[in-house]
């Protein structure tokens, strides 16, 4: 549950729920008064919206895992985390539409692959 001040911008994961008040951990702040992460205070309920948080995750769509993930893929190949990454990139990069990009980004990964590989093995 989130709680979401009725006045100053911030927001609250509430922990614990009583009748008039409830306690929880700043999540969101632009207010010097609450830090994000401050916790240990009992907030007044009647100055909150309390909201229900969803569990609905928006899924990307070149995140399709409809065949298996790239993690379980991943976890059976035993891929080390650049391997993971590049073959991710590579397998995300038409469908994510920043085709040159990622492709980009892909060669600098493994150019950095190649050198910390290299470092590691002397």
């Amino acid at each position: 549950m989130i709680g979401i001040h009725k006045e100053l911008k911030f927001k609250v994961k509430v922990t614990r729920l009583n009748k008039d008040k409830f306690t929880g951990t700043v999540i969101e702040s632009n207010e010097v008064i609450y830090p994000i992460g401050y916790y240990g205070v009992s907030f007044d309920v009647n100055q909150y919206n309390l909201i229900e948080e969803t569990s609905e995750i928006t899924t990307p769509k070149h995140y399709d895992n409809s065949k298996g993930s790239l993690y379980n893929f991943s976890e059976e190949k035993q891929l080390n985390s650049y391997e993971f990454d590049i073959i991710k990139r590579v397998i995300r990069c038409r469908k994510k539409g920043n085709f040159k990009e990622d492709l980009e980004k892909t060669k600098f990964l493994i150019d950095l692959y190649l050198k910390e590989f290299n470092e590691n093995s002397l």
